[in-house]
């Protein structure tokens, strides 16, 4: 049977591991799964071969938009929070199909597995007004977590470290 090689997931938080020696090591803690395949693309209809497959969380219907709606209902597939595709190995003749679920047991029997992220990154005040990125508002704790700051734009414009000034400068 054709086996999906990746799964989607979030990270929940960090922790800390000690070794035998008593050294600290940080650890991120990350919720894999679960997910469900929405759809097989293959070579003969879409030019390649991969399995379409979504992170399966609580998340209202009325969220998604319609066409969204009308390519998981098409599979009889619950809403997903986020789709991705993952590429997939041939192991005989059975193929992926719409519907299947993918869990953490994949990588059973595996010592390292890569990790893909997505860092974003937050716009402060000045972006907004000067640059026009309101629509960029309330993406990312970024900037709570202190990394990710905006920097300079143009000459002389410093770090981007400086507060705005909020009113009228006294001369």
């Amino acid at each position: 049977m054709a086996k999906v090689t990746g799964i989607l997931g979030k990270k929940v938080g960090m922790t800390q591991l000690f070794d035998s020696k008593g050294d600290v090591h940080p650890a991120t803690v990350l919720q894999a799964g679960p997910c469900v395949v929405t759809q097989h693309k293959t070579q003969t209809k879409d030019g390649y071969d991969c399995a379409q497959i979504g992170l399966v969380e609580f998340m209202k219907e009325s969220k998604l938009s319609q066409p969204e709606r009308g390519h998981l209902a098409k599979n009889n597939v619950p809403p997903v929070k986020f789709i991705r595709e993952v590429p997939i190995e041939a192991d005989g003749d059975a193929a992926v199909k719409a519907g299947d679920r993918v869990l953490i047991d994949l990588f059973e029997g595996e010592k390292f597995v890569d990790v893909v992220g997505v860092r974003w990154r937050e716009v402060t005040r000045v972006d907004v007004s000067d640059y026009r990125l309101d629509w960029f508002i309330g993406v990312s704790v970024a900037r709570v977590q202190g990394h990710a700051n905006v920097g300079a734009y143009g000459q002389c414009a410093g770090d981007g470290s400086q507060p705005a000034s909020a009113g009228r400068r006294e001369r």
